[in-house]
């Protein structure tokens, strides 16, 4: 009796050595990410004079991809905010730059901003993700990031310019003159005015 029990406790500290030596080799659950920060964006928050072309730029303290969600674009009309174009993560409809060598996204909407109006950015909290699966958090209110484009340059001139008439000897032969005895040239032709039926004209010289 005292020979089994022997051998069962040999063989159950033999199994916790093999544990306890087999333990360390197993991996490391990763450290758990910090969710990105952004850096910068451009255009700044209440920006004016922006361009009616302009690009979403966002710097962040590391690198992102596009997850899901969307980008909401929005635009004040009277007193209201009325949506402008919705950048889905996954279309592909608008052009996403992700720029080498830095964490900087550049986000190219499909259509042009309005001239003299007055924009804020919306981003669903799971649009950027970092590989940790960390979301850079959502930004729901118009007031958090907005900016004003600039205004619309003038017409081009309508402005006709004035007709330069060109005289010549035979609009002019005829016609009333100042006085008897003047003279004038016109073209490389001399002309003298005239007294002729009690009025005087301009006749060839």
């Amino acid at each position: 009796m005292n020979r089994i029990t022997t051998r069962r406790n040999g063989a159950l500290g033999l199994v916790a050595a093999l544990v306890a030596a087999v333990a360390p080799l197993a991996p490391a659950s990763p450290a758990h990410a910090a969710p990105p920060a952004l850096l910068t964006r451009s255009p700044a928050h209440r920006a004016t004079g922006v361009a009616i072309d302009a690009n979403l730029e966002f710097t962040f303290d590391q690198a992102v991809s596009l997850d899901g969600g969307n980008i909401t674009v929005k635009k004040l009309v009277g007193a209201d905010w009325v949506i402008s174009e919705v950048l889905r993560a996954q279309d592909g409809l608008a052009v996403t730059t992700f720029v080498p060598g830095t964490f900087k996204v550049v986000i190219n909407p499909r259509s042009n901003f309005e001239y003299s109006t007055t924009y804020a950015i919306l981003i669903d909290g799971w649009y950027f993700k970092n590989a940790g699966g960390e979301a850079y958090p959502a930004i729901a209110s118009e007031g958090t990031w907005q900016f004003t484009t600039v205004a619309a340059p003038p017409p081009p001139s309508t402005t006709v310019a004035p007709t330069t008439t060109v005289l010549l000897p035979r609009t002019v032969i005829g016609t009333a003159c100042p006085r008897a005895g003047a003279v004038r040239t016109i073209r490389a032709t001399r002309l003298v005015c005239r007294a002729t039926g009690g009025k005087a004209v301009w006749r060839r010289g």
